[in-house]
């Protein structure tokens, strides 16, 4: 049985490319991380790092056991969270999902008492990954894949923002065709509302004149700055009026989905904690007045 601070010393190398690096992020002295790694390759019987002029590459033997390393660290970490959950007689689970997520919805959560130990802000493209890395939970804007254990969480509409005085500001609703007639805002190519425009704009034929940013607060005060309307999901800011999207006289809308291994240890208490997220986020939306008639509808399904 391998050495679970061997393996996470092992790890941080292979994550960091470097000894120095690795050593600084467990809180280690460089000798005390090189006689661990030379502890594990002698259980491995092999060399497992090569050093290269930009630092430490992982050897063939250290690539193959790279995944399992990641996996029996998982595991280990798993077992003591199954037994300090017995003790405690209660669950709290890692989620990971992206940054705004985990600002708007994730850690209200948390604070509200639900069984959220930590919140793992990653890229929209990275959520699903962190299942084996350690996650529990993973929350984003597209489905899980197949594989998984999932269910559908909430659903919001993506709004124009527009300050007082825009044509569109008394409208009930406008076309992604009109916004992008000019100039405009929106978050960057790895939010969900970027993945929707951008498909239905390639799609309809249309391009799209628009300044991208790293989030929907930024992209609003772009648009309060005067850069043209913003494109997000969240609440309003800078006493911008949001007016909900639509495409082709359908509304544009944005889903939240949770994933987890289905043989995960707290499967049950999992599903139950997902079950409990979502009521939380879809009362959460009606609260911030980011409910309409559309997402009400897609809501009351679930």
């Amino acid at each position: 049985m391998y050495n679970p601070r061997e393996l996470h010393a092992f790890l941080a190398i292979v994550e960091t490319g470097s000894v120095s690096a690795a050593a600084a992020m467990l809180y280690l002295t460089q000798p005390t991380l090189s006689r661990r790694i030379a502890a594990l390759e002698r259980s491995v019987g092999l060399p497992l790092f090569r050093r290269m002029p930009q630092g430490m590459a992982p050897t063939p033997a250290g690539k193959r056991l790279a995944p399992i390393a990641r996996d029996l660290v998982t595991r280990s970490s798993r077992a003591a969270a199954v037994m300090t959950a017995e003790a405690a007689r209660e669950h709290a689970f890692t989620v990971a999902c992206p940054e705004t997520t985990g600002n708007g919805f994730a850690a209200p959560y948390l604070a509200e008492g639900g069984p959220i130990g930590d919140v793992r802000p990653v890229l929209p493209a990275d959520v699903y990954d962190q299942l084996q890395r350690g996650a529990d939970i993973a929350v984003n804007t597209s489905p899980p894949p197949a594989g998984l254990r999932s269910r559908e969480l909430a659903y919001l509409g993506v709004r124009c923002m527009v300050p007082a005085g825009h044509p569109f500001y008394d409208r009930d609703r406008v076309e992604l065709r009109e916004v992008a007639a000019g100039p405009f805002v929106m978050p960057g190519a790895g939010s969900a509302v970027s993945r929707i425009v951008s498909r239905a704009a390639n799609s309809a034929g249309f391009t799209l004149d628009v300044l991208r940013t790293s989030n929907g607060t930024l992209a609003q005060a772009h648009t309060a700055a005067g850069r043209g309307p913003a494109l997000v999901v969240e609440e309003p800011h800078f006493e911008l009026h949001g007016v909900p999207l639509e495409h082709e006289d359908e509304p544009m809308v944005i889903g939240f989905y949770a994933g987890w291994e289905p043989l995960h240890y707290a499967d049950a208490e999992i599903a139950g904690a997902v079950e409990g997220f979502g009521r939380f986020m879809r009362r959460q939306i009606r609260t911030l007045g980011l409910s309409t008639p559309h997402t009400d509808a897609l809501h009351a399904m679930l």
